[in-house]
């Protein structure tokens, strides 16, 4: 069977290409020679002359080495985080000594790699100990070791005893995931990074009885793939940063079915088509700046970080090396993918080499198209996009069938982000099973940029962190795209449940030629008439946020811009106030950003309506004001 090469080749052109990522890269293998990690918001942490595979470093838990089903993961209270060691144990960062390896040519590098996988084995006995508590993580680990076994193929560091060793273990890795499936409800990414680990290792050690077995088990990924993923492209976590795993994970396995020839083509049409349909979905929600919105839960999760960035946090929020990875694996992608992807091409170029070169260094370069707005009924998501702006509008269930483990409570919730900045954000997810109260705070109403009633969820948040009730039903009223104007109704009825029951209704318009949106929100009595208390919440980005007292509005004061104005027109019965709250930028980092709030008590039935407008210089209000007006005009006469 085939792998991707010849890897010293790749190396040699990412070296040319993006000397910044080698040189970091580099850096990097250096701090995992000595035992430096940083994982998951650690900060930069040494680990010892021996790693410790079985501990959250981050809290000092040390879990036994007992077998895997007696062990304890999490606690109710928190306090640590069973992330920490399966992230570690992933060996994400024996790709970084592998790279360094064919950069520089030193030994020291594979036999770093030789000597952790040695420790990593011994410590950890098939079956015993946490690192063998997760299946998906097993599958990561086996996908990261053959292929750092690739990048060091040509070292003497891989003795003959030392392979034998390392293979002994790859094949209680596979023999292990047949047997240990996460095929129970809900059906989720785990049981996607199964397949994928099994499709890897029956391809690439056919040598092994069981590996056509593993194939076979493996190939079902492509059926899991048109279950887990909506015909519209949207993965059916409700997570963009799940969709993007997935996404990835796929794309990794198509490609190596691609070049070992295996399926024609390597993936079967119709879920083909659903992974053509994903990188429509990543293509539409990256915005100007090239980043996509966090939406629903993050934790920074991959397959193959083989691409190097200068900044982490950017890293978490770019997705479009997937795009120039799919114009590469599928045969009818997109001729625009390639020009999307922008300078996002290590990952290609890691995989194939020349083939990723004549791709992205077309001459004449092709222009960044710009794409329309796009809506994703089934994975309840609507993108309004034109001309540098961007906003997206969450409106769908909780996911995963009505599970909600990677949801949040953000139904109608906007992020925007203008003329090459993020100014409204999701909050992100900051942390899992560590801090329960935390868990539970990132992905409530209160944490997203949508209304909120009574101080009360939209849908209930029960004892399980990956857990959200099914309280709310959704109602697609309106949606219209055309080339001057989009137009966004829905409702849900999150709040019915209440003793004043409200049904809330949010429209969005977006005017592209006055390059502003009018946001109206209604509440509708289910029961009887009565008054009800109404947060409307905004999160941004890290900006200078101050109040217009005179006008009761909301505006960013970046002297540099670009800044956002959110005007309330008449009738508005709600007050601006301002305070400072929490954003994830990675998981297990927080950070504090502005958050705007107007709140207030209305009676019911109640509406009222908002400009959200952003500007890259001086801003005149009373025109602003004007201009919504006008749009106001424009939606009601459009839902009458």
């Amino acid at each position: 069977m085939r792998f991707f090469g010849p890897l010293t080749v790749h190396a040699a052109l990412i070296a040319e290409h993006f000397p910044q990522a080698r040189e970091i890269g580099i850096a990097q293998a250096d701090a995992i020679r000595a035992h430096r990690f940083d994982l998951l918001g650690s900060g930069e942490v040494a680990l010892g002359p021996q790693i410790d595979w079985h501990a959250d470093f981050k809290s000092g838990h040390v879990w036994p080495l007992e077998h895997h089903t007696r062990l304890t993961l999490t606690a109710p209270q928190g306090g640590f985080d069973i992330k920490v060691p399966w992230e570690l144990s992933r060996f994400h960062h024996a790709l970084r000594l592998g790279q360094a390896y064919l950069f520089t040519g030193e030994e020291a590098y594979a036999q770093e790699i030789v000597d952790q996988v040695t420790h990593w084995i011994a410590a950890n006995p098939c079956e015993f100990g946490v690192n063998w508590a997760g299946p998906m993580d097993v599958a990561i680990r086996a996908v990261n070791w053959l292929w750092v076994c690739h990048l060091i193929a040509d070292s003497p560091a891989l003795t003959p005893n030392f392979l034998a060793l390392w293979l002994a273990s790859l094949r209680q890795h596979g023999d292990y995931l047949l047997t240990h499936l996460e095929d129970g409800w809900p059906r989720t990414n785990h049981l996607i990074a199964n397949f994928v680990g099994l499709l890897y290792l029956g391809l690439l050690l056919p040598e092994f009885p069981q590996a056509a077995r593993w194939r076979q088990t493996g190939w079902r990924l492509w059926q899991e793939i048109t279950r887990q993923v909506h015909p519209d492209g949207m993965d059916y976590e409700d997570s963009l940063p799940y969709h993007r795993l997935v996404t990835e994970m796929a794309l990794h396995a198509a490609a190596l079915c691609k070049i070992n020839g295996i399926g024609n083509p390597a993936v079967p049409r119709e879920a083909g088509e659903r992974l053509k349909a994903m990188l429509e979905v990543i293509a539409t929600v990256t915005q100007p700046d090239g980043t996509v919105p966090v939406i629903g839960d993050a934790d920074d999760g991959r397959l193959l970080p083989l691409g190097v960035h200068a900044d982490p946090d950017r890293a978490v929020y770019e997705y479009r090396y997937l795009l120039a990875l799919g114009s590469l694996v599928l045969d009818d992608a997109p001729s625009t993918w390639a020009a999307l992807a922008g300078d996002q091409w290590q990952d290609a170029l890691w995989c194939f080499g020349a083939e990723a070169m004549a791709r992205w260094q077309v001459s004449p370069p092709q222009p960044v198209p710009d794409l329309p707005s796009r809506a994703f009924p089934q994975g309840g998501l609507y993108v309004m996009r034109h001309a540098g702006l961007h906003l997206t509008i969450r409106a769908g269930g909780v996911g995963q069938d009505g599970a909600g483990g990677h949801a949040h409570n953000d139904l109608f919730s906007v992020t925007l982000a203008a003329y090459g900045r993020p100014l409204l954000i999701d909050a992100g997810s900051y942390t899992y099973t560590a801090d329960p109260r935390a868990r539970n705070a990132f992905r409530s109403t209160a944490y997203h940029n949508t209304l909120q009633v009574n101080g009360e969820e939209i849908n209930r948040l029960p004892p399980d962190p990956f857990r959200l009730c099914a309280d709310a039903r959704v109602t697609i009223h309106c949606w219209i795209s055309s080339p001057h104007f989009d137009l966004f109704d829905g409702s849900h009825d999150g709040y019915a449940r209440l003793d004043v029951g409200v049904i809330h209704r949010r429209q969005v318009w977006f005017d592209k030629t006055k390059g502003l949106w009018l946001l109206r929100d209604k509440l509708s009595p289910v029961r009887q008439t009565g008054e009800v208390d109404v947060a409307l919440w905004f999160h941004f980005a890290l900006l200078r946020v101050r109040i217009d007292a005179a006008r009761n509005a909301i505006q960013t004061a970046d002297p540099e811009g670009p800044n956002l104005l959110i005007l309330p027109l008449e009738g508005f019965p709600l007050q601006a106030t301002l305070e400072m709250g929490q954003y994830a930028p990675r998981y297990g980092i927080s950070r504090i950003a502005p958050v705007a709030k107007f709140r207030g008590r209305v009676k019911l039935p109640a509406e009222w309506a908002l400009v959200l407008y952003p500007f890259r210089a001086d801003v005149d209000l009373g025109a602003v004001h004007e201009a919504g007006r006008a749009v106001l005009a424009a939606l009601t006469h459009a839902t009458t």
